[in-house]
C-alpha cells in the first residue's frame, strides 16, 4: 500500500470508531428521550388522573353514605358534592384521561372503557336510584323506602360491593402504570449503563488504535526517514554510503530507490573523474541526460583536456622535428 493509502486507512479506522461513538451516543439519547417522554407525557399524568378518578369514586361512597343515614335535608354540602360529582367531576376527569388514554395500549384501553362502562351504567344509577327515592326530608321518613336502600350502603351491601370492585380494578390499572413507569426508568438506567460501558470498551478501542497507528507510522515514516536523512549527510560529506537495502512498495521504497540509483551515478561519475585524473581520456562514460550538469561538465572537460593534450603532443613532434 502507498503510505497515502495507509495514512487514509489509519483515520478512516479513527473516523468509523468516532461515528460508532457518535451513533451510540444518538441511539442511547433517542432511546432515553422517547421513555422519559412517554413517561413524562402519559404515564405520570394518566397515574395523576386515575388517582384523581380513585378519590372521586372514594368519595362518593361516603357520600351515598351521609345521603342515606345522615343528610336528611336536601341541598345540604355533601349532597351537592355528590350531585357535582355525577354531573360535572367525574366527566372532567374522563376528559382529562382521554387524552392519554389514545396513547394507551389496547389491552388499558379495554380496561379504562369498562371501568367507566362500571361506573356509568351500574354504580351511578345505583347512586341514582338512592338519590331520588330520597330526595326530600319526608321521604326519609318512609319507612319501606329507608328499609330497602339502607342494607344497599351497608357494608356488604351491594352498592358498596360494587364501588370497591370499582376502586380494585382503579387500583390494578394504576398498579399497572406504576410498574410501566418503573419499568421504564430502569430501562433508561439500563440504556445509560450500557451506553457508559460502550464509552468505556469504545476509549479502550480508540487508545489501542492510536497506539498501534502512532507506532505504524513510526515504523513507516520515521525510521526509514531518518535513515535516508543519514544517507543525505554523508553524501555532504563526500561519502559514498552503501546501498540501502529497503524493499517496499511505497513512496519510501521509490524514494530509496531513486536514492540507490543516484548512489550509482555518482559513483560511476566519480570513478570517471579519477580515470580522467589518471589520463585515461577512453573511460567510457555518459551524462545521466541533457540537463545533467556534472556529467555534462565532466564530458567537456574530458574533450578540452584530449584537446589540449593533442595540441601538446604536436608541440612536442614540432619541437623535436626542428631538433
Amino acid at each position: 500500500m502507498k503510505i497515502s493509502a495507509k495514512i487514509i486507512l489509519g483515520f478512516s479506522i479513527l473516523t468509523l470508531a468516532v461515528l460508532i461513538n457518535v451513533v451510540l451516543t444518538i441511539i442511547t439519547l433517542n432511546i432515553n428521550k422517547h421513555i422519559n417522554q412517554k413517561i413524562s407525557e402519559t404515564i405520570n399524568p394518566s397515574v395523576n388522573q386515575l388517582e384523581q378518578l380513585t378519590s372521586l369514586i372514594t368519595n362518593s361512597k361516603m357520600l351515598i353514605k351521609n345521603w342515606v343515614f345522615i343528610e336528611r335535608q336536601s341541598d345540604t354540602p355533601d349532597k351537592q358534592k355528590l350531585k357535582d360529582l355525577h354531573t360535572n367531576k367525574y366527566f372532567s376527569v374522563k376528559e382529562k384521561l382521554s387524552v392519554y388514554v389514545k396513547n394507551w395500549n389496547e389491552e388499558d384501553k379495554k380496561y379504562f372503557d369498562t371501568l367507566c362502562i362500571m361506573i356509568e351504567d351500574t354504580l351511578f344509577p345505583k347512586h341514582q336510584y338512592i338519590m331520588n327515592q330520597l330526595s326530600s326530608f319526608e321521604s326519609y321518613d318512609d319507612a319501606m323506602i329507608v328499609f330497602e336502600l339502607t342494607p344497599m350502603v351497608e357494608e356488604g351491601g351491594e352498592v358498596i360491593i360494587y364501588t370497591d370492585k370499582i376502586l380494585t380494578n382503579l387500583s390494578f390499572l394504576l398498579n399497572n402504570f406504576n410498574t410501566k413507569a418503573e419499568q421504564g426508568r430502569n430501562e433508561m438506567e439500563a440504556a445509560m449503563s450500557r451506553f457508559a460501558r460502550n464509552i468505556i470498551l469504545l476509549g479502550i478501542a480508540l487508545v489501542i488504535i492510536v497506539v498501534i497507528t502512532a507506532l505504524s507510522f513510526i515504523r513507516m515514516l520515521v525510521k526509514p526517514v531518518n535513515y535516508v536523512k543519514n544517507i543525505l549527510l554523508d553524501l555532504s560529506k563526500g561519502m559514498f554510503p552503501e546501498v540501502m537495502k529497503m524493499n517496499r512498495k511505497d513512496e519510501i521504497g521509490e524514494m530509496t530507490r531513486a536514492m540507490n540509483l543516484m548512489l550509482d551515478n555518482l559513483r560511476k561519475t566519480a570513478n570517471f573523474s579519477f580515470e580522467i585524473g589518471k589520463g585515461n581520456y577512453n573511460t567510457e562514460f555518459k551524462s545521466l541526460s541533457e540537463q545533467d550538469v556534472l556529467g555534462n561538465s565532466l564530458l567537456n572537460m574530458r574533450e578540452a583536456l584530449v584537446v589540449e593534450f593533442l595540441s601538446l603532443t604536436m608541440i612536442i613532434k614540432m619541437i623535436n622535428s626542428l631538433k
